[in-house]
């Protein structure tokens, strides 16, 4: 199947065409992922108590999405699910803060432009607690072409991915994030 979006100032556009699945098995997701019977995107305060840091192999496969656009959130959650990894999903700061946490992540995609707590605020307040996991950013925002923006991302140091992306391009930086972490990870 494929998938794409289109995000602008507009509104945000999907476009989704996937096989038909027959099978009533739904736990016949990747079989590879630790915590099979965690299926679908873990919402940050709903149930995550089963899921462990990721210490282990797959671990590095894990992903937080913070984006207030709930279409755009659930759309890239259930296209990385698809992928293999485990999602959780964070509707704005506080929650991220609160997911990052209980557990590590091997990426984590933050929007910079949310209602309540921005992703600077969030960014910072993740690198002042939790430095380790500040370095897995990966930004994405429409706003690059403000200075103030632009400037915030390159004091990071951090990628970031303007929209409108495609969600292959979303998961090769994601993916390109993730290996460099598990390489990081295991030559320490």
């Amino acid at each position: 199947g494929s998938v794409s979006f289109r995000v602008g100032d507009t509104g945000t556009t999907f476009m989704i065409a996937l096989p038909k699945v027959q099978s009533p098995d739904a736990g016949a997701p990747d079989a590879s992922a630790p915590d099979a019977g965690v299926a679908g995107s873990s919402t940050v305060g709903m149930g995550n108590s089963g899921v462990t840091p990721d210490d282990g192999r797959d671990g590095f496969r894990s992903l937080l999405i913070v984006e207030d656009e709930g279409a755009l959130r659930s759309a890239m959650g259930r296209y990385f699910e698809r992928q293999g990894y485990r999602v959780v999903t964070a509707p704005g700061g506080r929650e991220a803060l609160e997911a990052v946490s209980a557990q590590r992540f091997g990426a984590i995609l933050l929007d910079l432009r949310m209602q309540g707590m921005s992703g600077e605020d969030t960014y910072r307040e993740l690198l002042a607690v939790q430095p380790e996991q500040a370095s897995r950013v990966l930004f994405i925002t429409g706003d690059l072409h403000s200075p103030t923006a632009a400037e915030f991302v390159r004091s990071t140091g951090r990628q970031v991915l303007p929209k409108p992306f495609s969600l292959t391009d979303l998961e090769a930086k994601v993916a390109g994030l993730a290996r460099a972490v598990s390489s990081q990870h295991h030559s320490a």
